[in-house]
């Protein structure tokens, strides 16, 4: 079926089109299992609800909040969300993806500190419990840029990004400098634990360093070609950060398991396979990670922002038109969750994806949480339309008004690094904003 945009009356309609799709969604009308407990590194959470990472580009110069910052996450609280994962965060700021990246530092971490704390006031003052906050630290590798102007860092080579025109050579980081930014995430881990955070994910997605480097088959080295090499730099981030945690500070990992490239340029295929999933290798690393390191909590994505952003956010109008029905990318990501929890039943994992559904998202994500495919429903690009959806959401109650209708225009301002937001339910900064940017 031909790519259509989102017009379902109802979720008969969605089921309806998934069928015709050959794809298929879970379903559960008892949408209040989305407010059963959780237990996350012994904290005690009232819901399975979790606002994912969106960056939106609207630190100060030295990377602390801005007031769009701290207003944007005053919003989100108004959520009652269990698991607040905030937006990525440079290590340095040589890493960052903007001028408008946050980048936590010693000389700035008190803004971060008071922000957690206006935070957590307003959720013990509203909601009567403390939210797990979460922060993600990011290398944006390849996708790096100084006084926003690209300054790319890549693992290797590779032809589906680069095309005819492969960047210079010394652009590929060598084994010295990937031993020190390892060193540098075990710095961030003391640096967020003394914020206030809770968790430090070291980021492993869309195809940031840790995640392409998961794919470096042909990069030679100790930090390419066989599985333990490829793998060897999120593990050795992981064990820098590790000696930082204790009962109340935890590691975990938003983690790409499939790139949707070919091999040998993608991770999560296999040889010989064109473009088909395959989960084993994912699968051998949530293991590693759980085992040795001691993540509890995984956030599972897909693909590549910048090149395939049909696979990690379907959506109806973005950079390009996608080969492929929107519905196709969220079963996708459904699958991909579930292939992961079966296989390592003992972590607990966090679905996307899902804001794509649209008011038939709570009964598509509670069947998912019924049937056992994640332990926790994400939500990002909902969350920045409407920060108290989940009221509606648990009690099956969404209406169209009260969601993205998945325009990217948030995307758009970003990519053009201007501070994000929603265009169209938060139109009074952000879809003045919008206008600006298309009139230049």
């Amino acid at each position: 079926m031909k790519y259509t945009k989102f017009a379902y009356r109802n979720v008969g309609e969605v089921m309806d089109t998934a069928r015709e799709l050959g794809i298929s969604f879970p379903y559960s009308a008892e949408t209040m299992v989305l407010a059963q407990p959780i237990e996350i590194n012994r904290i005690n959470l009232p819901n399975r609800i979790l606002i994912q990472p969106l960056e939106c580009c609207d630190a100060l110069p030295d990377g602390s909040p801005s007031k769009y910052t701290l207003r944007r996450y005053g919003r989100i609280a108004e959520s009652g969300a269990a698991v607040l994962w905030t937006e990525a965060n440079a290590i340095d700021k040589r890493y960052a993806s903007s001028n408008g990246q946050l980048h936590l530092t010693k000389e700035n971490l008190d803004s971060f500190k008071r922000m957690l704390e206006d935070i957590r006031s307003y959720y013990l003052r509203v909601h009567g419990f403390n939210p797990i906050i979460i922060v993600q630290a990011t290398h944006s590798g390849r996708y790096s840029k100084i006084d926003n102007k690209t300054a790319p860092i890549i693992a290797q080579h590779n032809k589906y990004i680069e095309g005819a025109n492969l960047l210079p050579d010394e652009c590929i980081v060598s084994d010295v400098d990937l031993h020190i930014a390892e060193e540098k995430f075990g710095v961030f881990a003391k640096l967020a634990k003394e914020a206030g955070f809770n968790s430090i994910d070291i980021k492993c997605s869309h195809f940031y360093l840790a995640s392409e480097l998961l794919s470096a088959y042909y990069r030679p080295g100790e930090y390419g070609g066989t599985f333990e090499n490829r793998t060897r730099f999120i593990m050795n981030c992981m064990r820098a950060a590790k000696p930082e945690t204790n009962h109340s500070f935890f590691l975990t990992c938003r983690l790409n398991c499939y790139d949707g490239f070919p091999y040998p340029w993608g991770f999560g295929v296999r040889e010989g396979s064109s473009i088909a999933p395959d989960y084993s290798e994912a699968n051998r690393l949530v293991a590693m990670l759980h085992e040795e390191i001691g993540i509890e909590l995984f956030n599972i994505t897909l693909g590549n922002p910048y090149v395939n952003p049909y696979m990690n956010r379907p959506y109806d109008s973005g950079s390009m038109e996608p080969p492929e029905h929107p519905l196709v990318g969220v079963a996708r990501m459904i699958e991909s969750a579930r292939c992961i929890k079966k296989a390592n039943p003992s972590v607990l994992i966090v679905g996307s994806g899902l804001s794509y559904l649209r008011q038939f998202t709570g009964v598509i994500s509670a069947g998912a949480l019924k049937d056992g495919c994640f332990d926790m429903a994400g939500f990002g690009r909902l969350a920045l339309a409407n920060p108290r959806f989940t009221g509606k959401l648990i009690s099956n109650e969404l209406t169209k008004k009260d969601c993205c209708i998945t325009c990217s225009s948030c995307t758009q301002l970003m990519r053009s690094f201007n501070i994000a937001g929603c265009v169209v339910r938060d139109s009074q900064i952000y879809g003045k904003r919008y206008k600006e940017m298309m009139r230049s």
